[in-house]
């Protein structure tokens, strides 16, 4: 756990950002694979099969889904919203 320093997003609050770091981690660190795909459905938006998690193209839609949430507060923050 020492690549993540300080930054422990396996307990955040924040179901996107589990999401995303969990797809790129390859041993579960959330508490279960439930919880796991409740939060990527949160952050794509979609219902997930369980196969598709051995697949590149959902990688590329949680990536994307990320890109578009960080790009979005990135926006509230300059705006000052």
């Amino acid at each position: 756990m020492d690549k993540y320093g300080e930054h422990r997003w396996w307990l955040s609050d924040d179901a996107k950002e589990r999401a995303y770091y969990q797809m790129h981690e390859p041993r579960l660190l959330l508490p279960s694979f439930g919880q796991f795909c409740d939060d990527i459905v949160t952050l794509i938006g979609r219902p997930v099969w369980t196969h598709e998690f051995l697949s590149d193209k959902l990688t590329a839609q949680v990536d994307a889904a990320w890109a578009t949430q960080q790009l979005r507060e990135q926006q509230a923050e300059a705006s000052g919203e």
